[in-house]
């Protein structure tokens, strides 16, 4: 179904961003330069909570498929 789709998406982005952001925290300043890769993964997991819908409409179309109300 449509919610279970929204449901990875959203589950995906949500944990890439997390660990991403903790993987910055680890090297401190040095993560934000592009020496090292995890810059680019940051990058990369911020922009999957924007591309294909945000995580706010991702959520939006779980609770209409959840409660039945129509998807517009």
């Amino acid at each position: 179904t449509q919610a279970e789709g929204s449901m990875s998406k959203l589950y995906a982005s949500e944990a890439a961003t997390f660990v991403t952001q903790n993987a910055l925290r680890i090297l401190g300043g040095n993560g934000y330069t592009r020496d090292y890769p995890v810059e680019r993964w940051h990058r990369d997991a911020t922009i999957f909570t924007i591309f294909e819908g945000a995580s706010e409409i991702q959520r939006l179309i779980i609770g209409r498929t959840i409660t039945g109300l129509p998807i517009r």
